[in-house]
């Protein structure tokens, strides 16, 4: 799990926390399962960024390169 959501998931469970210490647990019972699903899904759209920003960095890096190739094939 990535530090960010990691970070965010540590937040949502001490207000949990403290929702259950000032309710009962039923109050966060049906809410609980959905936040975990949203942080998995959130840590996966995360780590698919990720892999697309190194790809798009990549793919500069090979279009600076072809364009200097281009340029010194014309002179």
């Amino acid at each position: 799990m990535s530090e960010r959501v990691s970070g965010l998931a540590g937040s949502i469970y001490r207000e949990f926390e403290r929702l259950i210490h000032c309710y009962d647990e039923e109050v966060v019972k049906e809410l609980m399962p959905l936040v975990v699903n949203v942080l998995e899904n959130l840590d996966s759209v995360l780590s698919e960024n990720q892999e697309h920003e190194v790809e798009l960095e990549l793919l500069r890096e090979d279009k600076m390169l072809l364009w200097m190739c281009a340029g010194f094939h014309k002179t």
